[in-house]
């Protein structure tokens, strides 16, 4: 089994990590850019029972840009931090790869924040990451009314939240939607996950390796087409079904999850138009729990 050291810029604050790392990653979040002063943050995450830990601490709470607890540990001498905890893997020690001072360290596997990149970055070949904005033409008329293209360019409103990406196209207030000559950006505003009241969302989203969402149920009729890769539908019933590219699946209020149990990232289109459950299958489903919430 293998082992590794890593230590602040005094030495003061040690730690030996066991065996290889579950995770190797980059991630562009403007957190990470100010906690590193660097572009991004380079870590390694370790399972916490190999993970041997010497010396003074203090600890720095922060909330991640997709709304997570990360809890700090620096040394209270030189200032470095050596590692780190995130609330929803408590089974794993995050470490920042600079402190192995170790140019044999492996590449990073994964990519995350990726809309929050540096133009100059260059992600290793083969890493897993989002696959930036989609491009997206808007059309609409003139003066005189001729059909003209409004704009042309990457998706304005962009979500990434680390395990996941939401880049939403379109979205509408109501059915039938008006349609004037111009209109204000309608995605300018928090992104959530069902559309608005008798309107509807037209989005691409993007779910990284090994991620899975919590079982979650909209009062929606939801259409999903997979483009990228491959992801699995699960339900209440224990079925796990696998939706691959040009799969489409039609989602009638039903409580679900999706799973991307590949190595690759898995993106989608969906649409989603607000619904209404009717009252008899209300009865049969109580307690009703919709998840309804701003994302960002």
């Amino acid at each position: 089994m293998s082992t590794r050291e890593a230590a602040c810029s005094c030495g003061q604050l040690r730690l030996t990590v066991e065996g290889e790392p579950v995770r190797v990653s980059v991630c562009h979040c403007l957190a990470c850019q100010r906690r590193t002063g660097s572009a991004f943050g380079f870590q390694a995450r370790f399972p916490r029972d190999g993970v041997h830990i010497e010396g003074d601490s203090r600890e720095y709470v922060r909330i991640s840009d997709e709304g997570e607890a990360r809890t700090f540990n620096f040394c209270p001498e030189c200032g470095a931090t050596v590692y780190y905890h995130v609330a929803s893997a408590p089974e794993v020690v995050a470490v920042p790869v600079g402190a192995f001072a170790d140019p044999a360290f492996p590449a990073p596997a994964f990519s995350v924040w990726e809309s929050r990149k540096h133009a100059w970055v260059t992600v290793p070949t083969g890493a897993a990451g989002a696959a930036g904005a989609p491009r997206r033409i808007v059309t609409g008329h003139d003066a005189s009314g001729r059909s003209i293209v409004l704009s042309d360019g990457p998706t304005p409103k962009t979500l990434d939240v680390g395990t996941a990406a939401f880049h939403e196209i379109w979205v509408t207030d109501g059915t039938p939607a008006e349609i004037a000559a111009t209109e204000p950006e309608p995605t300018d505003r928090p992104v959530r996950t069902p559309p608005p009241a008798n309107g509807w969302i037209f989005r691409f989203t993007e779910m990284a390796p090994g991620a899975e969402s919590p079982m979650h149920r909209t009062e929606t009729i939801d259409v999903g087409v997979v483009v990228e890769g491959e992801t699995w539908l699960l339900l209440d019933d224990g079925s796990e079904t696998r939706v691959g590219v040009g799969d489409a699946v039609v989602q009638r209020g039903t409580n679900h999850a999706w799973a991307n149990r590949s190595d690759r990232p898995a993106r989608m289109v969906f649409l989603l138009a607000d619904g209404k459950i009717t009252d008899e299958l209300r009865a049969t489903v109580e307690p009703l729990e919709l998840f309804d919430q701003t994302l960002d």
